[in-house]
C-alpha cells in the first residue's frame, strides 16, 4: 500500500516483510545536511512524545545516492573493505547486536567479486 500526493515521492509505504513483525512507524527524511540535524531532533522528540520507540532489534539505516556504486571495481573494493573491516566498523559505530539484518555475507560473494570476469563487467 502506498500513500502519495499528486506529485512527488510517496508520503508513506506499507509492506510486509517475511519473518518479521510489523513496523508501525519509520521516520524517513530526505537527505539531510549538517545544519539540518536540529530538525531531525525535533522529529525524534515528537516521535518520543507520541510514545514511539525503537525495538530491541531495531537499527538505523541510511539511504544515499548509489550512482557511484554502479561500477564493478568499486563494488569489488567495497566488498573487500567490508569483508575485512566490517566487524571493526560495526564495533566503532555501535551496531545493535540484536539486529537480525546485520549477518555475515555468504563467502561466494567474495569469490565472485575477485573473479577476472567481474572486473570486465560494464558500468551501469
Amino acid at each position: 500500500m502506498k500513500l502519495a500526493a499528486d506529485l512527488g515521492p510517496p508520503v508513506a509505504i506499507a509492506a510486509t516483510l517475511s519473518g518479521e513483525r510489523d513496523r508501525p512507524c519509520e521516520l524517513i527524511t530526505p537527505p539531510l545536511t549538517a545544519d539540518q540535524l536540529p530538525q531531525l531532533e525535533t522529529l525524534l522528540r515528537l516521535a518520543r512524545e507520541l510514545d514511539f520507540y525503537a525495538p530491541v532489534e531495531g537499527a538505523t539505516h541510511l539511504h544515499f545516492d548509489a550512482a557511484p556504486l554502479c561500477s564493478a571495481p568499486v563494488i569489488r573494493n567495497l566488498v573487500n573493505l567490508l569483508w575485512a573491516y566490517g566487524p571493526t566498523l560495526k564495533g566503532w559505530v555501535g551496531s545493535n547486536p540484536h539486529c537480525q539484518r546485520l549477518g555475515l555475507w555468504h563467502p561466494e560473494l567474495l569469490t565472485l567479486v575477485q573473479a577476472p570476469a567481474w572486473a570486465s563487467l560494464p558500468d551501469g
